[in-house]
């Protein structure tokens, strides 16, 4: 049965479901994970032949995977998911095939029995790769998830928050929002390769009827405290 579900409500899955998981305790010793490719925005039937991971010491930093008969590689923990852009819950892993092929890419723990792996595009996007749940795990997060439109296309980078925050200057392109809501900047700049930061400024600061502004920058110039927005940086 090819399990049919929408890119959107991967992401709001990971969202609704992250618990508060370190992938060093995920994968201590020994795991095994059922895997479905991802076409586009369509998840297939979980393969047979079920990835194997194993830690190299108690700490779990790192470690060996494979798919037997077929591949192996190296894993390790990202030293600094933020810059790969996408963190959704615990540690980001780094997978690289060292035989059987040369594929790279990076994984995000949902919570304990489920991840979701991606590669980047190197333009701020990232095409999902495949959907892993624990062998064995009798946990249906499809049922679970609360699954409500977010992207149609692309997996965008997560970018933090800076409430009460402006970073003026650096500009190339600014618009007013239809929505009092910053994370539609937040998702533009994540979507645009030329932006490396935003600022959101809330409706009625320019006066009692103006409406919330999107300005992105293509720099990142230095945060200046003002209850008038909401900025933040990829």
């Amino acid at each position: 049965m090819g399990l049919k579900l929408k890119l959107t409500g991967l992401l709001l899955m990971a969202m609704a479901l992250t618990t508060t998981v370190f992938a060093i305790d995920i994968l201590k010793g020994v795991t095994y994970w059922d895997v479905a490719g991802i076409n586009g925005v369509d998840v297939g039937d979980f393969n047979p032949t079920p990835w194997r991971f194993e830690s190299d010491d108690t700490n779990a930093n790192a470690g060996t995977v494979e798919a037997a008969g077929f591949w192996s590689g190296r894993w390790g923990v990202h030293p600094d998911s933020k810059t790969i852009g996408q963190n959704i819950g615990g540690p980001v892993i780094a997978c690289k095939m060292t035989s059987g092929g040369n594929e790279e890419w990076y994984m995000t723990f949902i919570n304990n029995q489920w991840f979701v792996a991606w590669i980047p595009n190197g333009d701020g996007t990232y095409d999902l790769y495949r959907l892993g749940k624990a062998r064995g795990s009798g946990y249906n997060v499809y049922e679970s998830a609360l699954v409500s439109p977010l992207l149609d296309t692309a997996l965008t980078t997560a970018i933090s928050m800076e409430q009460n925050t402006d970073r003026p200057g650096m500009n190339y392109k600014n618009y007013a929002l239809s929505s009092a809501d910053p994370q539609i900047c937040a998702n533009d700049c994540a979507n645009d390769p030329s932006c490396k930061a935003f600022t959101y400024v809330k409706p009625g600061v320019r006066g009692s009827n103006s409406v919330p502004e999107c300005w992105l920058k293509n720099g990142v110039p230095n945060p200046v405290s003002g209850e008038c927005c909401v900025s933040g940086v990829k």
